[in-house]
């Protein structure tokens, strides 16, 4: 959750410019980049799917290298690559998916997420 704040933070800075990958709600974005994050509405109320989020992290990778060291991004992607591997066990559908994310004020109050497992 604090790699995910931190890119959060980067992109609402100006440090990175985030690359937007096809089919990416960009109203997710701009709620991603200016507040707490409640996707509970989206996907039919389960969030936004880890899929999603990581199309986002893999279109960027080039630009996270200005937020991470290049072992805590390499740690960060093979992350993303295994829930992406855990995944592509269920063709069927997502399963994994981001219902909140709260990181606005991370030097003072708690860096919290909602992650759902169908």
């Amino acid at each position: 959750m604090y790699s995910f704040a931190d890119i959060a933070k980067a992109a609402r800075t100006g440090k990175i410019n985030l690359i937007i990958p096809d089919g990416f709600p960009t109203d997710c974005l701009q709620m991603f980049k200016d507040e707490s994050i409640d996707f509970r509405d989206t996907a039919d109320g389960d969030g936004m799917p880890f899929n999603q989020i990581a199309s986002l992290l893999v279109a960027n990778k080039e630009n996270l290298d200005k937020v991470f060291s290049e072992d805590k991004l390499k740690f960060i992607m093979s992350i993303v690559k295994k829930i992406q591997s855990d995944e592509d066990q269920d063709l069927s559908s997502d399963s994994f998916f981001l219902e909140t994310l709260r990181s606005i004020q991370q030097k003072v109050s708690c860096v919290y997420g909602i992650l759902k497992d169908k």
